[in-house]
């Protein structure tokens, strides 16, 4: 192992439980700020549905099934 490949290593042994004890305390302050991980998620947004245009939009979608669609031949659409 080459003396780079070697001083990789030796950090990586250093600074792993460091992370470690790091990652431990902020969770716990985390924890002590939050309060209880398992609390209630926030209730999602009342949506409102304008039913007009939802009115008018399923008339437009029946009028297009309604309609024929061209061959795969006919050139009349290019026209």
């Amino acid at each position: 192992m080459s003396a780079h490949g070697i001083a990789i290593l030796l950090e990586f042994v250093v600074t792993s439980p460091l992370f470690f004890v790091e990652t431990k305390l902020m969770s716990r302050i985390g924890r002590m700020l939050v309060g209880d991980a398992m609390s209630p998620a926030l209730a999602p947004p009342l949506v409102e549905i304008d039913l007009a245009a939802q009115k008018l939009h399923e008339q437009e979608l029946l009028r297009s099934a309604a309609y024929p669609l061209p061959d795969e031949g006919d050139g009349s659409m290019l026209e």
